[in-house]
């Protein structure tokens, strides 16, 4: 009798400690102490009273899990409490991270533990420093723009008390432990990127290629919306399909070598972990490295591995080290689509293998060489497409519920894609082998993997274009064929109208323009390829350099000032980006910029959300200035 793909309870004891873990952290978030006594209490009695001492083990790890994880949420919103109290603050800790893409860019852990992002710190501190600083804390403020996401609840989800724009820092030593293998880690990572992407020419393949290699992707960069679209976003996160791939070039290279087998393991390992740490020793890369070792340390001991058992003490040890992971989408995204392939994928196999075998009644001993190859290579590839499919199925509601994309296409485009980053890393590792020895072929390695990285692009672009490939949820737009005056903190200013290919005035400061003005336009699939500066001040235009690398800008306008500071970092882009600048006249005409096309003949009207005409924008746009 055959057995199912989930193992016997037996064969898995860490699913009930797991099933802890998780009941301990929710017990505390949800306050409900007297349930949590009952359960322990009842689990304690119970597996004590039938010697079942997975039973035990599970009651004392929720216990233990909800007091770590109550400890960690105190400290928290005790910092957070602060925040509201006070307008200045002065803080001493160590900082954690310095170097990301994205919305938490600085990591900051005081000495009490508490963890907070910072803006404004100067770019000359690293991760693992000890700092004391002074700063003003960001206050609560709700929502009052399209599409408005509170920070606070993204924070809070990430275990962070808040944020605080510093006004002062001094460093005052050097931590220990993670936060300074982290800061080594950055600082090996900045030199791979540069090693890796010199000799590639076009600036989005090197974000590519830097992107599958060490997963570092430019804020906004919309190099990645068509891999979006066919659902293979996750070959640009660093992940258990990385660390995988890595043990797969090492496994090779290692079985040409005729390492003996325990030494090929020990390489493995070391790789994983290598690979973990120079990517920057983030969760998904540490769960497949704890994954992988669990997996390959039960080889050295000689006993049979259970994949799932290790998933589960993967898991427990993760949420160990940051209970927060368990409200985080990647972790919940990668241990359900690891347990959706191991449940799937065995029971879509066996429908798919005997339509790829050769004539059954023809024994293998008899097999040409180019039947074995070609068995072997159809198996290959069937079974990247059966994991794939599996993978796909496990990650599709998180994907419509946190992001809002149902990519169909991503089973198929899934197997490409994996193909393209093994031969990206296969050739990075060439690159970085034997650059310090001839350094021209390193060149013409990463100008390969330029074409590579051009290649995926292509092929993503052509599957998003395919029939059903993808679908996007998301609401119409309240200014759909009008004007959106969004509320900018600061005294800042951003406008967005739906004019042709859409136009942006203004975008706040670079950080209202990630936490405000991006959000609303993506939220409803809008974008913009004409800007608007209207006078150089950073909390209007500061944002504006960074719309001109994230939407297809082709032209824009801006002020005859002296080219200094935001203005002058806006006009660089601009011209690092080709993008047309027009300057106006001082005498009031007509409006020349191209693509500003109607699409309604209604009145505006002056609101928030203000319906915007081919007559009212001319008008409005005659208040600006002729472009010369």
């Amino acid at each position: 009798m055959k057995s199912g793909p989930l193992p016997a309870l037996g064969r898995c004891p860490l699913l009930l400690p797991f099933a802890g873990a998780v009941l301990g952290i929710l017990v505390s978030e949800w306050g409900a102490w007297a349930l949590l006594v009952a359960i322990v209490t009842s689990a304690l009695f119970g597996g004590l009273w039938r010697f079942k001492p997975t039973v035990v083990a599970a009651a004392l790890i929720t216990l233990a899990f909800a007091i770590l994880h109550d400890e960690r949420r105190k400290q928290r919103d005790i910092l957070t409490e602060e925040f509201q109290r006070k307008a200045d603050i002065s803080l001493t800790g160590t900082l954690l991270e310095s170097n990301r893409a994205g919305l938490v860019r600085r990591l900051f852990e005081t000495d009490e533990g508490a963890r907070l992002t910072l803006d404004g710190l100067p770019r000359e501190f690293r991760t693992g420093q000890r700092i004391t600083l002074m700063g003003t804390p960001h206050k609560d403020i709700p929502s009052r723009n399209p599409a408005g996401w509170d920070p606070r609840d993204t924070l809070w989800k990430r275990g962070i008390a808040g944020s605080v724009e510093v006004t002062s820092a001094e460093m005052i030593g050097w931590s220990h432990g993670f936060p300074v293998l982290r800061g080594w880690s950055e600082e090996i990572r900045l030199n791979l990127i540069e090693r890796l992407t010199n000799g590639i020419e076009n600036r989005e393949s090197a974000e590519v290629v830097q992107a599958v290699i060490l997963g570092e992707k430019s804020t906004g960069s919309r190099a990645f919306d068509d891999f979006r679209k066919t659902g293979t976003m996750h070959v640009f996160a660093v992940s258990g399909l990385h660390v995988g791939l890595v043990a797969l070039i090492v496994f090779g290279v290692g079985k040409l070598l005729r390492l003996p087998p325990r030494v090929l393991i020990w390489a493995v390992l070391f790789a994983m972990f290598g690979y973990a740490f120079i990517t920057g020793l983030r969760p998904p890369a540490l769960r497949a490295s704890l994954m992988g070792a669990l997996l390959l340390g039960r080889f050295l001991l000689l006993r049979r591995p259970s994949v799932v058992n290790n998933l589960f003490a993967a898991a427990i040890v993760v949420l160990f080290l940051d209970s927060f992971q368990l409200w985080q989408a990647g972790f919940q995204l990668s241990f359900l689509v690891v347990g959706v392939i191991l449940l799937l994928e065995p029971l879509i196999w066996r429908r798919v293998e005997p339509h790829l075998a050769h004539d059954p009644y023809l024994p293998k001993p008899v097999w040409s060489r180019w039947q074995r190859f070609t068995h072997w290579s159809r198996n290959k590839v069937g079974k990247m497409f059966t994991v794939s499919l599996a993978a796909w199925s496990g990650s599709a509601p998180l994907s419509v519920f946190y992001f809002g994309w149902f990519t169909p296409i991503a089973s198929f485009a899934s197997v490409l894609m994996v193909m393209v980053a093994f031969l990206i890393l296969c050739c990075a590792f060439l690159s970085l082998t034997l650059g310090s020895i001839a350094q021209p072929v390193a060149l013409k390695l990463n100008a390969l993997n330029g074409e590579l990285a051009h290649f995926a692009r292509h092929s993503a672009a052509t599957m998003s274009n395919w029939p059903g490939a993808w679908m996007r949820y998301q609401n119409r737009a309240e200014w759909e064929e009008g004007m959106c005056v969004l509320d900018i903190p600061y005294g800042g200013a951003a406008i967005h109208l739906d004019a042709g290919g859409g136009v942006l005035i203004d975008a706040g400061s670079e950080s209202s323009f990630w936490w405000i003005v991006d959000p609303a336009l993506e939220a409803y699939g809008l974008s913009c390829d004409s800007l608007i500066a209207t006078h150089n001040d950073a909390a209007h235009i500061g944002g504006l350099e960074e719309a001109a690398r994230s939407f297809p800008v082709g032209q824009a306008l801006v002020p005859r000032e002296s080219e200094r500071y935001s203005l002058a970092e806006l006009v660089t882009t601009c011209r690092e980006e080709n993008i047309t600048l027009h300057y106006p006249d001082s005498t009031p005409g007509s409006l020349s910029m191209k693509r500003l096309g109607s699409r309604s003949s209604t009145p505006a009207t002056h609101t928030h959300h203000a319906p915007m005409t081919g007559e009212s924008s001319s008008a409005f746009f005659k208040t600006v200035g002729r472009f010369s």
